[in-house]
């Protein structure tokens, strides 16, 4: 199964993001064609290629909820996208069901 039209994107508003390389990098893989970007205040060395960096500004907790709810949109490209962190990613990209993309949170 191919997901092209999905972006995994991570959004670190506090630092560079680098804890959490490996959740992309292992989602980007479980789910292939998908696109992996990552939303933090840095691009933090050792970034894989396949992984887009966009700088952001720095976000509090208050903001990062409202950051998510009425701008992340403008930084996605695709018409899904997936929300990982450096604690929770895709485990195996073979459970993912079709019927996932119906949801709309």
């Amino acid at each position: 199964m191919q997901h092209d039209n999905l972006t995994i994107v991570a959004v670190y508003g506090h630092n560079n993001g680098a804890s959490v390389i490996p959740a992309l990098q292992k989602s980007v893989e479980e789910l292939p064609g998908s696109r992996g970007l990552l939303l933090s205040l840095a691009r933090p060395p050792m970034l894989p290629d396949n992984i887009e960096h966009r700088s952001i500004f720095s976000l509090d907790y208050y903001q990062y909820s409202w950051f998510m709810m009425y701008s992340l949109h403008n930084f996605i490209n695709t018409d899904f996208a997936l929300v990982v962190q450096d604690d929770g990613w895709v485990i195996d990209g073979k459970n993912f069901l079709l019927e996932y993309y119906d949801y709309d949170y």
